[in-house]
């Protein structure tokens, strides 16, 4: 059986194409893949957004982990190690001497040093540990 295109099936086509009903749905399919389309350009462009701000992070963090890694390269190095030895610990070598310099901040007042009598000295001589003030008067007492 061969179906032919006859003109009467174009009319019936053709009227079931401007019926109000045919119309309004695709007016409404219409709008409704626009605003599918609209919804999509907007997550995307979030999406972008946020891909922007996070590869901004990254490079930030990078920026910093580069500089961490300088400064621990750098803490963990002899001259380092030596220097908090020397500052921090007050500890020397044989044969030096280790001075320790107040230093003043700006808006800060000098701290005075308390005279050393003879009897504070013997005692902080004949601690095990020298204090700074000790380390100082046997070195200006030389």
């Amino acid at each position: 059986m061969d179906i032919a295109f006859t003109n009467s099936h174009l009319t019936h086509f053709m009227q079931f194409l401007k019926h109000p009903l045919t119309i309004l749905s695709f007016i409404l399919f219409s709008g409704l893949f626009s605003l599918s389309l609209y919804s999509s350009w907007q997550r995307n462009q979030a999406s972008s957004a946020q891909v922007t701000r996070l590869e901004l992070e990254v490079a930030e963090m990078n920026l910093e982990v580069t500089a961490l890694a300088e400064v621990t390269s750098s803490a963990t190095s002899s001259l380092s190690l030596e220097k908090i030895i020397r500052d921090q610990l007050l500890m020397q070598k044989s044969g030096e001497s280790v001075m320790q310099l107040l230093m003043q901040k700006s808006g800060e007042s000098v701290m005075q040093l308390p005279e050393i009598t003879e009897k504070m000295a013997s005692k902080v001589i004949a601690s095990p540990t020298p204090q700074p003030q000790a380390e100082w008067l046997k070195l200006l007492t030389r």
